[in-house]
């Protein structure tokens, strides 16, 4: 398989002393479909953050497709789309609708295919009837489901996904899991950071984080059983 992303020693120390990555190696091929699951304060959001150039690595060298993502960041910048919890990246007292529509002229999107795209977005999400509501005024679920929205509306070859389907009612869930299964079938790399076991089985590979270490990295298949909870008790146990 062709390798697309290697992580080697990474470290990330925040100002109080806090370990949130220590150490972290870790090859990801094209087209896999990967989960970094682990508690809350396990470092998996500053890893993907730190993948997205979100966050500075105190120690350890980051590699996409080649390319040193200290030195050669324009070109990993259009390889990659993100998808966070930060709220505060969005313009306030923009609709939802026109919120997309900047992010998308952001990523060179203009004219019928700047209007595909956000359109798309907004139907795939549910938040087509409600786009012209101002983004101060929408729920903490509509947003959520503006930046997953904004991720997919640029044409990347690697997807980070923060805990997506975290505030979303079961219907957009299932949409976000249908949108996963369409990257990943075009060669895209998915990866996911969650702690939802039913998120994991969709996903090919699992890269257990335990307060900012690896201390599990197998095929799905190897770690989860047939039910849900001998899933949670086998999860349960490498996180101990």
């Amino acid at each position: 398989m062709e390798k697309i992303i290697e992580i080697k020693n990474l470290t990330k120390i925040y100002k109080n002393g806090i370990k949130a990555l220590e150490n972290i190696n870790l090859t990801i091929n094209r087209g896999e479909k990967i989960t970094i699951f682990g508690p809350n304060g396990a470092g998996k959001t500053t890893l993907i953050k730190t993948i997205g150039m979100f966050i500075i690595p105190d120690k350890g060298k980051i590699t996409i497709k080649g390319y040193n993502i200290k030195k050669e960041s324009k070109k990993i910048k259009k390889l990659i789309s993100i998808a966070t919890s930060n709220e505060r990246s969005f313009y306030y007292r923009l609709s939802l609708e026109e919120n997309l529509n900047f992010f998308g002229m952001l990523n060179n999107l203009t004219g019928k295919e700047l209007k595909k795209k956000v359109e798309k977005g907004l139907k795939e999400m549910g938040l087509y009837e409600t786009r012209k509501i101002k983004y101060m005024e929408a729920s903490t679920g509509m947003k959520r489901r503006l930046n997953l929205a904004r991720a997919l509306i640029k044409e990347a070859e690697i997807y980070l996904l923060d805990e997506p389907t975290n505030g979303v009612d079961i219907e957009t869930k299932i949409k976000i899991y249908e949108i996963m299964e369409e990257l990943s079938q075009k060669g895209k790399t998915i990866i996911l950071a969650s702690h939802d076991v039913s998120e994991i089985e969709k996903t090919d590979r699992i890269v257990v984080l335990k307060k900012g270490k690896i201390t599990a990295d197998k095929k799905t298949g190897e770690i989860l059983e047939k039910t849900t909870r001998k899933n949670e008790e086998k999860l349960l146990e490498l996180i101990k």
